[in-house]
């Protein structure tokens, strides 16, 4: 089990979209609040990014030219059950010559739990880049989930386990520091060595601890996850050797 962070948005644009680019060469487009709900609800769905039931957690999805996949994905988080939250919804479009459908289909999203922020990388970063760009925690009690196009979330249960898992760990009583973050992996999905048989826990379906970070639905813990990043960025990530020795 881990925990996470969250970004906050703030528009004040008076309701006009942005187009900008950040230090990662990155295209920002963000929808302001006064135009990102496109819907008959729309009257009642403007002031929603400043309503008193918004929390600090972040969905940063990770997608680049898989349609089908990143559809499925977006379907589920539309229909999750955030237990009455407003959550915010970054979308993160790697750089290809074949993303132009994927950038429609996150442009057009209603995403109707939240904010939602499009951004559009104007060189391909590659699947490691991405997840070291995805997200930084402004404090310690940020809370968020990375999430790559290729997979489904559980609607009725995923937030909910989550969020309960956070109050769990992040109780001030809890030696939860060294907790690099929760995972969504099934039992039968546990993260493997290379030339490793594949391995299931058997637990009753309980949290278990596990020396490897299970990337499907992954929710960093933001204190970790801020020092992680900070690393990273000392460093070059192509000519670095990440060699470790690693207890099964």
């Amino acid at each position: 089990a881990t925990r996470s962070t969250v970004t906050s948005f703030d528009d004040n644009s008076g309701g006009i979209a942005i187009q900008s680019s950040n230090k990662n060469n990155e295209s920002i487009s963000t929808t302001s609040k006064k135009n990102n709900y496109k819907t008959t609800n729309a009257g009642a769905l403007a002031e929603i990014c400043d309503h008193k039931k918004r929390v600090d957690f972040t969905i940063t999805v990770l997608t680049m030219n898989r349609v089908d996949s990143f559809k499925r994905l977006l379907a589920s988080l539309q229909a999750t059950n955030y237990d009455g939250d407003l959550i915010n919804l970054v979308i993160k479009i790697d750089a290809s010559a074949d993303n132009d459908e994927v950038k429609d289909i996150a442009e057009s999203f209603q995403f109707m739990h939240g904010c939602k922020k499009v951004i559009v990388a104007e060189k391909n970063q590659g699947l490691a880049m991405s997840w070291f760009n995805a997200w930084m925690p402004k404090h310690d009690f940020d809370h968020g989930i990375i999430l790559e196009d290729d997979i489904e979330m559980a609607p009725r249960v995923w937030y909910i386990w989550l969020k309960k898992a956070w109050r769990t760990y992040d109780d001030a009583t809890s030696p939860a520091d060294d907790l690099a973050g929760i995972s969504l992996c099934r039992q039968r999905g546990v993260v493997q060595l290379p030339r490793r048989k594949p391995k299931e826990i058997t637990n009753d379906y309980r949290p278990y601890l596990y020396p490897l970070m299970g990337s499907h639905g992954f929710s960093p813990h933001p204190k970790q996850w801020k020092k992680f990043i900070l690393w990273i960025q000392t460093i070059d990530v192509k000519s670095f050797d990440i060699s470790m020795q690693i207890f099964a």
